[in-house]
């Protein structure tokens, strides 16, 4: 009876051991799910942090962290940094006639134009409304640049489909260069704006360089 006991005792104590594991093994699974289930949201909301939630692309904040990284790294480049910033021309009669949701449509087809225009390592936001903003890593000169902007302008041009209706657009375009790790984010912004508005007013669909006098002129004007 007392080896019977034992042997009882010994397998009750295994169950019981087995039973823990398992409840350990179930307890880990739950944890690992959890921290997945965390670690995603924790994504999602630095997506939503860094990106423009109608076109996918960087918004303003994520775009000028990109910007500041990307000067920073200036001085160990090759190959020569710029900053674009576009305004669409003609999108709020487009917006107010046919309505939010084509203007929205069109606001990111014009993202998708964006992107095609670029390079992987160039990095292309939406800071606002219909203002858009570019960083130019690849071009290896001011021609190079040039060549962008121009491809841009033109891209934009051609019509887009919309609610089933054929709409036309431009961009004007505003071009800052970075010679240094020095230069910095808000000026260059300034600077690229401030010459976006000289496109503007030199007749739209059209680019403009910043040089020294527009930059400092700039300067008072708030990004």
């Amino acid at each position: 009876m007392a080896r019977a006991e034992s042997q009882l005792a010994r397998k009750r104590a295994d169950e019981q051991h087995q039973q823990a594991l398992s409840n350990i093994a179930a307890l880990n699974f739950e944890l690992r799910q959890e921290c997945a289930r965390r670690a995603e949201a924790e994504a999602r909301a630095l997506d939503l942090a860094y990106h423009d939630v109608l076109t996918g692309l960087y918004n303003r904040i994520g775009f000028g962290e990109k910007l500041a990284v990307a000067l920073a790294a200036t001085d160990r480049r090759a190959n020569r940094l710029s900053l674009l910033c576009l305004d669409l021309d003609g999108f709020k009669p487009v917006n107010d006639s046919l309505g939010h949701q084509a203007g929205d449509a069109l606001l990111k087809a014009v993202a998708d134009r964006l992107r095609g225009c670029l390079h992987d390592v160039d990095c292309v936001g939406r800071i606002g409304g219909d203002e858009f903003a570019i960083v130019l890593s690849s071009t290896k000169s001011r021609a190079d640049v040039v060549a962008v902007a121009e491809r841009i302008t033109d891209v934009i041009s051609m019509p887009f489909t919309v609610e089933h209706q054929e709409v036309q657009i431009g961009c004007s375009v505003g071009i800052a260069f970075a010679s240094t790790s020095d230069s910095d984010p808000s000026v260059m912004f300034r600077s690229a704006d401030a010459a976006m508005y000289s496109a503007k007013q030199a007749g739209r669909g059209t680019w403009r360089i910043a040089p020294g006098a527009i930059m400092n002129a700039a300067l008072s004007r708030p990004v």
